[in-house]
């Protein structure tokens, strides 16, 4: 027997019924992006990858931004919490040698929370420039053939 659970519906104007401004407008610039920048403009770029295993040449440096949207709403419980957090992770790689490159990676994370406590609609957030994680990577072993490669390249760093 199955049990069907109905989850309150929010008015129309209610906060957590109108569209986030921010997010709205980060989706539009996203997709100019993509859409100026994408596969059909002939612009290339490096394969997606790891921030660990980023392409870098000696004497060469590589730039990355990352966009992370990570989003939990329809709370079923009486708290009918929507969480919603979003970062812009900057990496910059610098090639010391062909074996060695050094990395630098930097978000900026924000961060929503919508609750409800003892019937009071309440919001938390936080927002700012994250942990500063600096590593290292040294390739051992280097194969390439053509259309493929294969790396042994162990890293490690200090956040």
């Amino acid at each position: 027997m199955k049990t069907l659970v109905q989850r309150p519906t929010r008015p129309p104007g209610s906060p957590a019924a109108r569209p986030c401004t921010a997010m709205r407008f980060v989706s539009i610039l996203v997709g100019a992006v993509i859409a100026a920048f994408g596969p059909a403009s002939g612009v290339g770029a490096a394969p997606l990858t790891f921030n660990t295993a980023l392409p870098v040449g000696q004497d060469e440096f590589v730039f990355r931004e990352q966009f992370i949207l990570d989003q939990s709403s329809d709370d079923a419980n009486a708290a009918d919490r929507d969480r919603t957090a979003w970062a812009f992770v900057s990496a910059l790689g610098y090639g010391i040698t062909r074996d060695l490159a050094l990395f630098g990676v930097l978000p900026y994370v924000d961060k929503n929370l919508d609750i409800t406590v003892a019937g009071e609609r309440r919001t938390r957030s936080a927002s700012g420039i994250g942990d500063l994680t600096v590593f290292g990577r040294y390739t051992v072993l280097r194969r390439d053939w053509p259309g493929r490669t294969f790396r042994i390249a162990p890293f490690a760093g200090v956040e």
